[in-house]
């Protein structure tokens, strides 16, 4: 074998080796590449999963809230008209001669 046909091969052997070399650089890269692709879908999934549980704590929250203003505002509203009917009852004992006794006035006036 000459000089020039053992330089051939030893630069055939090493394009062969780099070959091999970069065929597992590419294998590792996307061996890589789908770890970090897994990674990235779990923490998108656990970010997905928090933010839900916010939203739905906070919803629930804000209908605690509302509830609760609602039933003071319907009790504040219960205690004003029972206060309005309980004045409406007081004056009538009081004032239902004098209203009758002005409608027959009216009635026999006419």
């Amino acid at each position: 074998m000459s000089n020039t046909e053992n330089d051939f091969s030893k630069i055939i052997s090493e394009l062969s080796r780099i070959d091999d070399v970069a065929e597992k650089v590419l294998i590792n890269s996307e061996a890589d590449k789908k770890a970090y692709s897994d990674k990235i879908n779990a923490e998108s999934a656990q970010f997905d999963k928090e933010l839900e549980e916010n939203i739905r704590k906070k919803l629930s929250d804000y209908e605690n809230d509302i509830e609760s203003k609602l039933t003071n505002s319907l009790n504040h509203i219960r205690r004003e008209t029972d206060q309005a009917i309980n004045d409406l009852e007081a004056w009538y004992n009081e004032n239902h001669n004098l209203v009758a006794d002005e409608i027959v006035a009216e009635l026999i006036k006419e």
